[in-house]
């Protein structure tokens, strides 16, 4: 497996999934970043679970994505300074990520038919 390492806040969430059903989750190659990991994986070296946003622009071509039938939290933040005034770009840059978020998460609850595919070897 290749992923973040389960310390980390977001490698935390991925590690929960398999802790809840008691599974073994065994990285054995550690990143920092999602769109590291998904390299890893496109050069052949693993398999990872990552979320949806690393991979939503789907610029990883010759990777199969899978989704993950268990219901899952990831928490997003924007930092800005204390009592800071935002710019008109930044409202309108947490607008559209929660925009997207909101639609994303639609999306992966809308029911899937199930479709035949031919897998590569």
């Amino acid at each position: 497996m290749i992923g973040i390492d389960p310390t980390d806040p977001y490698g935390r969430i991925l590690a929960g999934l398999f802790s809840r059903r008691k599974l073994n989750y065994d990285i054995t190659i550690r990143a920092r970043f999602g769109t590291t990991v998904c390299a890893l994986v496109k050069a052949g070296l693993g398999i990872a679970v990552i979320d949806e946003f690393t991979v939503a622009d789907r610029g990883f071509f010759g990777v199969e994505l899978l989704r993950i039938a268990e219901p899952t939290k990831f928490d997003t933040y924007i930092a800005v300074k204390r009592g800071a005034l935002l710019s008109p770009y930044v409202e309108h840059f947490i607008h559209c990520l929660r925009a997207e978020m909101q639609s994303l998460g639609r999306e992966r609850d809308k029911p899937r038919r199930r479709s035949s595919r031919t897998r590569k070897k």
